[in-house]
């Protein structure tokens, strides 16, 4: 995660060297059509003449800021990540870059430019193009509460509207009333708008695309692929709403406001500055090339920053298309080169991996699965650095930490026709939470199946969150077949425990030390369906780690001494009831005993069938 390369554009079209002088509403047909509203009493001509005063003092602004923005202290020489139309996009591995605050020159253009928003908002209160203007302007300028102010008295097209309430309260962090509006906007606008809006191509991975491109003209299969696609996309479930769709949503709309407006790079708006900003989201800094000097022809002026935290969060395309692979290196974020997608969670922008152990206890048709989860060290590149804090959402800022455990139904292979997900599209998760970063471990019980399994942690005080994934599956296991779960190690603190419940109070460990005592404990299950009483044979064994393949052969030979420190063995009477059966004993190490890694190994006898066995490793630091 720490090899993450925040985000960087730059035209490619020496046109960008211009600066300002093209026009982008040239580009093609107008989005807005400008008219005085029935709540209005300007003349037509006057009604025009306000729009083009908004719009001028649109591009103003954004030749000052172009202007007045600091100049890159890099080169945008080199090679592209990726090509998208006249735009290069390079993930910069190392940058420093950080968004810092406007310099005074810039306040000014920025008071300007809303003095003249307000001004033609006052007359024309419907126009939808202006209050597009009016609404992204003050949010990117992080005047939130006067951007709500502005979008509830919008009285333009009712759809569009509700679309700018929904953004304004995705950047509030009102991520359930922000998917609120956008679904009643999406519900009410003209059916092809809706269609563009809720278009997945370009932000799906590529092995995913051709089964959209085959339900997306079926409504039923078209909403069924959606919902998995966004069940498995949302970032984190331990948050209200879907944070990223909203996100998406909210750059539809940032799009639909922008795209007959002047942009930082100076150029008309295309396919490809759309593209780009629905999958990585609007620039938050700017930084100017000075081109005098340089050997290159073309050089841009305009450099455009994403968020120094941006992660990738769509999921592999195994998630929620049957018949493809959930390779386990691109599900969580950071793990891919170059990123399809960037979002940075207002709730908590720097993402980690954080430290999962997972446990297993088969019971016949169902698994418990206990995670002991922790937020692990940042191991952003930015940690450390001397930049000022990142905001969080006003709506979690100063919640405390909690932590949680969830599995969402995926897809089996082979299910469905057409590449066609599974099910409803949108299976509820089932999960479990729990307060502070760290802590007793988290359980949940699942039926057989292939399952998408979440580990979170959330800590938005530092603005940080940890996100792991994977693709799990839970096989049948026959209910009298006899079975060990996996090792639960814990700290022997107090009295043996006697539960799992009291095990997973006390959180798993991975290392101890020479002369330390710990607790291994598990479940034993596939008994108790009558029968004559069965005696059980247990070896429980502690031994160095087998090492490679040439001195496992060797202890296989003899050649390699294989010393058990610690064992333990006993016989007793097999379970009379039907379900699990709670054992744990309790070891205590040699204080002379080697560091490294060395084997828990748990082995059950049974008259007549073949062995059950257990094993966790265990890594030894030397003494206190």
């Amino acid at each position: 995660m720490s090899a993450f390369r925040p985000l960087l554009l730059v035209p490619l079209a020496i046109a960008a060297v211009a600066g300002f002088a093209s026009d982008a509403r040239a580009a093609g047909a107008q989005e807005f059509v400008s008219r005085p509203t029935a709540s209005s009493s300007v003349a037509p001509a006057d009604s025009l003449a306000l729009v083009e005063r908004a719009r001028d003092a649109q591009a103003r602004f954004e030749r000052d800021r172009r202007r007045l923005v600091p100049r890159t202290r890099g080169s945008w020489g080199g090679s592209c990540d990726e090509i998208v139309g006249r735009m290069c996009m390079r993930t910069e591995g190392g940058s420093d870059w950080w968004p810092s605050p406007d310099g005074e020159d810039l306040t000014e253009a920025w008071d300007a430019l809303f003095a003249a928003l307000d001004h033609v908002h006052d007359a024309l209160p419907g126009d939808d193009e202006v209050l597009g203007l009016h609404v992204t302007y003050l949010i990117e300028a992080r005047r939130l509460d006067d951007a709500r102010r502005v979008a509830q008295d919008c009285r333009g097209t009712p759809w569009w509207c509700q679309a700018l309430l929904g953004l304004v309260d995705h950047d509030g962090g009102d991520f359930v009333s922000a998917g609120r509006r956008f679904d009643g906007a999406l519900a009410t606008m003209p059916p092809e708008a809706s269609r563009t809006w809720t278009d997945l191509e370009w932000i799906l991975p590529p092995d995913a695309r051709d089964a959209w491109r085959d339900v997306r003209d079926d409504p039923v299969a078209r909403s069924a692929f959606s919902d998995r696609f966004w069940t498995e996309a949302d970032p984190f479930l331990l948050v209200e709403g879907n944070a990223f769709r909203t996100e998406i949503l909210a750059r539809r709309a940032w799009a639909r406001a922008r795209r007959d407006a002047r942009n930082g790079y100076g150029m008309r708006w295309g396919d490809d500055l759309e593209e780009l900003l629905i999958r990585y989201g609007r620039e938050i800094g700017w930084e100017r090339i000075d081109p005098s000097g340089s050997v290159v022809t073309g050089v841009p002026g305009a450099v455009g920053h994403h968020h120094p935290e941006s992660r990738d969060f769509v999921p592999p395309a195994g998630a929620f298309v049957p018949d493809e692979p959930a390779d386990a290196e691109a599900w969580n974020p950071g793990d891919r080169r170059t990123p399809r997608t960037g979002f940075a969670p207002p709730f908590a922008p720097r993402v980690t991996p954080p430290e999962v152990r997972i446990r297993r206890l088969p019971r016949g048709d169902r698994t418990l699965l206990l995670a002991d989860i922790a937020l692990d060290a940042d191991t952003t590149w930015h940690a450390g650095h001397d930049h000022p804090p990142l905001a969080v959402s006003p709506a979690v800022a100063g919640q405390p930490g909690r932590r949680g455990l969830f599995a969402t139904p995926s897809p089996l292979p082979g299910a469905g026709e057409g590449g066609a997900p599974v099910g409803d599209g949108g299976p509820a998760p089932v999960g479990s939470t729990a307060p502070g970063l760290s802590g007793s471990a988290l359980a949940i019980e699942l039926p057989p199946g292939r399952w998408t399994l979440r580990a979170e942690v959330l800590a938005p005080d530092s603005a940080r969150a940890g996100l792991h994934r994977e693709t799990i599956v839970i096989e049948p296991l026959p209910r009298d077949l006899p079975a060990l779960s996996d090792l639960l190690i814990v700290p022997a603190v107090g009295p043996e425990p006697t539960s799992v419940d009291e095990v997973a109070r006390r959180g798993f460990l991975e290392r101890v030390r020479a002369g330390d005592r710990f607790v291994v404990a598990w479940e034993l299950t596939g008994f108790g369906f009558g029968g004559d009483a069965v005696a059980l044979e247990y070896d429980v064994a502690f031994r160095k780690d087998a090492g490679g393949l040439f001195r496992r052969a060797g202890r296989f030979l003899g050649l390699v001494d294989d010393p058990d420190p610690v064992r333990l063995g006993w016989t007793e009477s097999a379970p009379d009831r039907i379900g699990p059966a709670f054992r744990a004993v309790t070891l205590t190490l040699p204080p002379d005993l080697a560091p490294g890694t060395w084997r828990v190994e748990v082995r059950l006898a049974v008259p007549g069938r073949s062995d059950v066995v257990a094993v966790a490793d265990l890594e030894v630091l030397p003494p206190r």
